[in-house]
């Protein structure tokens, strides 16, 4: 089912402009404080306290890199045990990627991030509004320890409310919702951040993968703009993602996952910069090889949405780091998108 149609958002106009301008002034922001009056009860305490959070994750908005947008990135986020691997490949290059988005100039003012693992389940998006993220522990049969584990960075209501907005003025039905961050954020994340980051992240679901690709590059098109911002837009998920062949590598009947599992990693480059932007990546779900590599959508639909947003500002794609693994329907790919 695509996306409603723009009609229905035109009851959202006034509230829409409103934040709009909230967004773009904190000097708006400090004057409305300027006019409450203290307040003792524990309620009010924390209701100035996000206002003042608010008013600064604005001010920090405004910033624009001296030496253009902030890249785009895919990355290839892993299962848990991943975090635990310090001499593995992706566990080393979610260091490198860390060090990199650090060494930024500026500093990047937010992240926005789509995982494949928040789907909305309908035709709406939904835009995480928590001020200090939480985690979510998707996962399970694993050892008490990978339940303690922790990454503590904060929210931001402000850009999440600035991302509603923006969506709807793309025709995109969205919601704010308080949610953690799943472990297709959180597991790289405190690899590429060593357990904590100040930089505010703001996780926003994929749309139901029930729906069109095309819709998912919508959504990356929509939030592009944010570049503007001196925001980071993520895409996270897997090159290729087939679990049953990961598992069950051996069995007779599954076709082979080592030259499968190649064949798609190596169409994947030349899609990056394709003449048709965002619908170069779509196109690879037309490949013979696509229901091998991904038998489901979600870890393939990150890698649309950042094409979305690279097509949308004329960014460059270049792969970073791919490596198919051993070769058993579980590769992994980290891309980077610049201009």
């Amino acid at each position: 089912m695509p996306f409603p149609s723009k009609s229905i958002f035109i009851p959202l106009t006034l509230c829409l402009a409103l934040l709009s301008m909230l967004w773009a002034s904190p000097a708006l922001l400090k004057l409305l404080l300027s006019y409450t009056k203290p307040l003792t009860s524990s309620f009010a305490r924390r209701s100035s306290a996000a206002f003042a959070t608010a008013t600064a994750a604005v001010a920090m908005s405004t910033s624009t890199p001296t030496n253009g947008k902030p890249p785009v990135y895919f990355i290839s986020h892993g299962g848990p045990p991943t975090m635990f691997e310090t001499d593995s490949k992706p566990y080393k290059m979610w260091q490198k990627l860390g060090r990199e988005i650090e060494a930024l100039e500026p500093k990047p003012a937010a992240i926005v991030i789509v995982s494949a693992h928040w789907e909305s389940g309908s035709n709406e998006i939904l835009v995480n509004t928590e001020p200090q993220t939480s985690l979510v522990y998707d996962f399970y049969g694993f050892p008490p320890e990978y339940y303690k584990q922790t990454f503590t960075a904060p929210g931001s209501l402000p850009l999440a409310m600035k991302i509603i907005g923006l969506l709807g003025k793309s025709g995109i039905w969205a919601r704010g919702q308080k949610r953690g961050l799943d472990h297709g954020v959180w597991v790289p994340f405190k690899v590429m951040f060593n357990g904590s980051t100040d930089i505010p992240i703001v996780q926003v679901s994929l749309p139901s993968t029930r729906t069109a690709a095309e819709d998912t590059a919508k959504l990356g098109r929509a939030l592009a703009p944010l570049r503007n911002d001196n925001i980071l837009l993520i895409g996270g998920g897997q090159s290729v993602h087939n679990l049953r062949a990961y598992f069950m590598s051996n069995s007779s009947n599954l076709p082979s996952a080592s030259s499968s599992t190649s064949a798609f990693l190596r169409a994947i480059p030349p899609a990056l910069n394709s003449t048709e932007g965002a619908d170069g990546v779509v196109a690879l779900t037309q490949r013979p090889d696509y229901k091998f590599a991904h038998p489901t959508a979600e870890h393939f639909l990150p890698l649309v949405f950042a094409a979305g947003v690279a097509e949308a500002t004329g960014a460059k794609g270049k792969v970073v780091w791919q490596d198919p693994g051993e070769g058993e329907g579980l590769a992994w790919g980290h891309y980077r998108w610049k201009g």
